[in-house]
């Protein structure tokens, strides 16, 4: 098997606005939405293109990375009309990979085709069957935004009352935001949305409002949880979601919580299914049966996996992986290895630094399946030359450090390749991730506990003073007094806490964020405190679940969306396919823990592939040496990122605990660099976003 063509519409970046029709004129609806359009530059280098939406309502705008030789057939936004004359409107992000069997579908029910694009497909699925009954039939990553005038509709002054749907695909690899901007004054509101933050910001209404809430959010777990975002005014729309909204809905006291968003796709009730179906099924009796159990479900997920990396092998542009020497990105490149007489193009990079270098597993596992390898070492000056652009490109504050490997990775590979597969994915499915382990047997250790004595012990530690950690005795009580919220009622309360960044969040703020009426509303409602479905009891399997909606999409697929999309780099992730997802869901929590450090189903069928010695190894996690170059080579930046003088001007942090912070790190006696470098990655947006825009002080939502 080689590489195969076809014509797909590649990554790209969609923005655009509604309004009511009294808001505008077409003149100021095209200058506003090439504003919009043209931040999103980088997302599609290719091609661009803006639509005014019927009777002055509006306008979508599309940026285009093209995957193959770039036609006018797959030029968007892409528009037609309904046999009683009204126009629908599609602008996509993404890809469709089964685009052609949906369009035989559609070729025998009569429709006819003026492009060989995915864009068409989708367009005309929506005409066929409608918005909720065409997603299902889709497998891809995308997002969406789909117009559609009332029946009998046409151009003019019709004023028809048209409705914008937006969408976001099952797991939300592809981005979607959305909200209000607006000032006091007669038409002046609209909805905007967009790929990313700043084609929000574009638009000449936006004045966003800082969140003090969000970023309490941003403090205890490095990233902001989806629906929010680091404005009261605008939300993400959650994966699997889609909204619908006409300009009358654009009503005084109107805003992002008083928009309709519904579910297409639910990850909670199918995992919940899923678990029900797993274990409502009998525990083999006999190790023959067990065994014969764990091949018949090892051969259905190879076969599965195997599919879905063949369909993102589709392009006729270069195309490459990722790969640590991790088992996942190793499956992924085993899969497009197999069977493929081209040789596949790898990459990777390494540090120099003990502990954190994957480099030399990378690259027997290159030289293992006979890629086309390239790796490259970083240092901290090279992480020092990626800071500056890291708040630009994630457009709100974000503190996933391996966002700088991922950052010059993606550049590195950028530089021969357009597309990227990667295995993001396999920790949350197949319960791989360390914590969760750790998570796991604290629960066991403590849930023997009855919980008022559990509550009583944590009332007592919270009342004692922090002593000195220079004894035994007085580092052993700190760490008891810094982990008393481990002794929490649930396990996803303990999960929470064990995944927590700053467990007081609002301790690292500036006390008049903090204080009196402006105390409110910091604690939001998130896939950590949302109680999940009953059904699910294991606590990896509720760990699965919540990272399955916050970790993977709002940090992973964010990290890599950013990153990729920054040097117009398509990146695929086949373990993301919603067939595999759904048949791991399926998967019995024992078959996923017959191994010890998890995922026992991909090391089986890794090991068909390559050998064991190759990859059975401890986790090291795409991570760098960040303690090291924090208190070295990097401590200049992070003392001035974080003087006093910074601080204060923007009313942010918390300044004794900041300094105390720094000065702890750089004497060796802090508790983690990972603190630190939030409070560094805030700071650094709140200077070099927030500080060049248009948008007003913080408030709480």
């Amino acid at each position: 098997m080689s590489l195969q063509i076809r014509e797909v519409t590649g990554v790209c970046g969609i923005c655009g606005f509604i309004q009511t029709p009294e808001s505008g004129e077409t003149g100021a609806i095209e200058s506003t939405i090439r504003s919009m359009n043209s931040t999103l530059s980088h997302r599609g280098p290719d091609d661009q293109g803006t639509l005014c939406l019927p009777c002055s309502q509006g306008a979508f705008g599309h940026r285009r990375l093209s995957i193959l030789d770039l036609s006018p057939a797959g030029h968007q936004p892409m528009t037609a009309r309904r046999s009683d004359g009204s126009k629908v409107i599609l602008s996509f992000n993404g890809e469709i990979y089964n685009f052609r069997e949906i369009r035989s579908e559609l070729a025998a029910l009569g429709h006819s085709f003026q492009s060989d694009s995915d864009s068409e497909v989708i367009m005309l699925s929506f005409m066929e069957w409608g918005v909720e009954e065409s997603l299902p039939r889709f497998v891809g990553m995308f997002a969406i935004a789909w117009w559609e005038c009332a029946p009998g509709c046409g151009d003019g002054e019709c004023r028809c009352p048209g409705t914008l749907t937006l969408i976001r695909d099952r797991l939300g690899i592809k981005p979607l935001y959305y909200g209000l901007a607006s000032h006091s004054g007669p038409g002046s509101k609209c909805f905007v949305f967009g790929s990313e933050l700043k084609a929000l910001k574009a638009h000449p209404l936006s004045r966003f409002t800082l969140d003090t809430g969000a970023i309490a959010l941003f403090l205890r777990h490095n990233y902001i949880t989806a629906p929010w975002t680091v404005y009261r005014e605008t939300r993400k729309l959650n994966p699997g979601s889609l909204l619908r909204l006409c300009p009358s809905d654009l009503a005084a006291g109107a805003g992002p919580d008083s928009w309709t968003v519904s579910s297409w796709w639910n990850v909670r009730k199918i995992a919940s299914d899923k678990w029900n179906e797993s274990a409502g099924s009998p525990i083999p009796s006999t190790h023959d049966e067990a065994m014969g159990q764990i091949r018949d479900k090892n051969a259905e997920l190879e076969e599965i996996i195997g599919r879905a990396t063949r369909d993102r092998l589709v392009s006729d542009v270069p195309l490459g992986a990722f790969l640590s020497g991790g088992i996942d990105s190793s499956l992924v490149v085993a899969m497009m290895a197999a069977g493929n007489r081209d040789k596949v193009k790898t990459f990777s990079i390494g540090f120099s630094e003990k502990g954190y270098d994957e480099a030399p597993f990378a690259r027997e596992v290159a030289r293992h399946l006979g890629t086309d390898h390239t790796e490259m070492y970083v240092g901290p000056q090279d992480a020092l030359a990626a800071i500056p652009s890291i708040p630009e490109y994630w457009d709100e504050p974000f503190a996933d450090s391996s966002q700088i490997p991922t950052s010059i990775l993606c550049r590195l590979t950028r530089q021969h390749v357009t597309v990227a597969l990667s295995g993001d994915g396999g920790d949350e499915l197949f319960s791989g991730y360390r914590h969760h382990h750790m998570a796991a047997d604290l629960w066991r250790k403590t849930r023997c506990i009855p919980g008022f004595a559990r509550q009583a012990l944590n009332t007592v530690l919270a009342a004692l003073p922090v002593p000195s950690a220079h004894s035994r005795p007085g580092q052993l009580l700190s760490r008891a007094i810094e982990k008393r919220d481990l002794l929490t009622g649930s396990f996803q309360e303990l999960y929470r806490v064990t995944v927590s960044h700053h467990r007081n969040p609002v301790a690292a703020m500036a006390a008049a964020l903090t204080s009196g009426d402006n105390s409110r509303d910091f604690e939001r409602a998130t896939p950590f405190t949302i109680p999940q479905p009953r059904i699910i009891d294991n606590p990896h399997a509720v760990m699965s679940l919540i990272d399955l909606q916050s970790y993977l999409p709002e940090d992973i697929l964010t990290k890599v969306d950013r990153a990729s999309m920054a040097v117009a780099l398509e990146a695929r992730v086949p373990l993301l396919d919603h067939r595999v997802v759904e048949a791991a869901l399926a998967t019995p929590m024992w078959m996923k823990l017959l191994n010890p450090a998890g995922k026992a189903p991909l090391r089986s069928i890794l090991s068909r592939h390559l050998p064991k010695a190759l990859f059975e190894r401890p986790k090291m996690g795409f991570g760098i040496p960040l303690g090291q170059w924090l208190a070295g080579p990097l401590s200049e930046w992070t003392r001035d990122t974080l003087s006093r003088e910074a601080i204060m001007k923007w009313g942010i942090l918390d300044v004794k605990r900041t300094e105390a912070l720094v000065n702890g790190h750089m004497s060796g006696n802090a508790p983690s660099p990972y603190l630190l470098w939030d409070l560094l990655c805030l700071q650094t947006w709140l200077d070099r976003v927030h500080g060049n825009s248009r948008d007003q002080a913080p408030g709480n939502g």
